[in-house]
């Protein structure tokens, strides 16, 4: 465990913490927009859509996402490579229809903390797909 000469206070003691283990938390427990995001795959999502070479993309993007296995980022790495299969499969709407649908689900209050969790970390890695779109600089609350 490093030392920790920071403040007291509880947003300073979250940060430390965030830093430390790589997390991406609020004081409130929520999570932050940057939760389950990864730079390296961000770079190839931003053009993902538009790429007119999206196999090559994905086959990156699963290279890439194997060197996150066994890593707390697996996770996240898996939901590029599978939001590329997606947009694959379904075409360029597949951003906006599965943004919208996440927002609506995420709306609700029958979601157990959980898997709204899982949805916004969902929602975060999408938005690397939609870099044009302005992304939401709301925090999420994740009750416990």
């Amino acid at each position: 465990m490093a030392e920790y000469n920071g403040g007291r206070d509880l947003k300073e003691l979250v940060e430390h913490v965030n830093s430390e283990v790589g997390t991406a938390r609020t004081p409130e427990g929520g999570l932050l927009p940057t939760a389950g995001r990864i730079a390296e795959l961000d770079e190839l999502a931003a053009g993902f859509v538009a790429s007119a070479s999206q196999a090559k993309l994905l086959a990156e993007a699963t290279e890439l996402a194997a060197g996150h296995a066994g890593k707390a980022t697996a996770g996240p790495a898996e939901l590029y490579v599978k939001t590329m299969g997606k947009i694959v499969e379904k075409g360029a709407t597949y951003v906006a229809k599965e943004a919208a649908r996440l927002a609506k689900v995420l709306a609700g209050d029958a979601v157990a903390p959980a898997k709204k969790a899982e949805l916004l970390l969902k929602r975060n890695v999408l938005a690397a797909f939609a870099p044009e779109a302005k992304e939401e600089a709301a925090v999420d609350a994740v009750p416990q």
